[in-house]
């Protein structure tokens, strides 16, 4: 599915990428609708803001291409129980991720004129995620024992999160527009070919943001 989207928009995209006329670059912002983690144990202590800049091309027959940069948080604690070594007593295992995610969607747009400065549009393309932090474990036991002692540390980032995952994106909004200025609020759904942190990121994100833009 990855591979049709791409050829979509390198077959849409490909004229006119070099004029400078064809430019619009802006920043968006949003917040993230879904939430991140799965799991009642994962508790999130993040923001779902959403923020990047963003740089968009127009090619032919209302066809525009769009590249994104856009940061979330991915910070969460999480606290595990279990019968401990000594099978005496049980240990409580907590961990603390502090982590991030850059998305890099590139998007092909197909815009449609409603009005003289009003435009919809159906958006559908592929991103590319880098996601990096660390987590921090301690352990300790719900009484005192001889032969267990509470221990901290760090945990191997690769045994947490996947660094690089991709998957595929789509969406809409609208372009409302007054000259060179742009503001578009849009709605993008994504589905992740792997998950951000191991056995507890969501694979699907639902965000809502407001785009806003200078140029064509």
């Amino acid at each position: 599915m990855i591979a049709a989207v791409l050829a979509l928009i390198l077959e849409c995209g490909t004229p006119s990428l070099a004029r400078s006329q064809n430019l619009a670059a802006g920043i968006k912002t949003g917040g993230q609708l879904l939430s991140q983690f799965t799991g009642s144990e994962v508790v999130s202590n993040s923001s779902r803001l959403v923020v990047g800049p963003s740089l968009e091309v127009a090619v032919k027959r209302g066809f525009a291409l769009e590249i994104s940069a856009l940061l979330k948080q991915l910070n969460n604690h999480s606290q595990g129980r279990m019968l401990a070594p000594c099978k005496c007593v049980l240990q409580i295992n907590d961990l603390d991720t502090t982590a991030h995610a850059w998305e890099f969607p590139l998007v092909l747009k197909k815009y449609i004129n409603v009005r003289s400065n009003v435009r919809v549009f159906p958006a559908i393309g592929v991103s590319l995620r880098h996601t990096t932090g660390d987590t921090r474990f301690q352990t300790t036991f719900e009484s005192g024992c001889s032969f267990c002692q509470p221990s901290s540390g760090t945990v191997n980032p690769s045994s947490v999160l996947n660094p690089w995952s991709a998957g595929p994106v789509m969406g809409a909004g609208v372009d409302l527009h007054m000259g060179l200025l742009h503001f578009q609020p849009e709605l993008r759904y994504a589905i992740w070919t792997r998950r951000a942190l191991i056995a507890v990121s969501n694979q699907y994100a639902v965000d809502i943001l407001a785009g806003f833009s200078f140029g064509r």
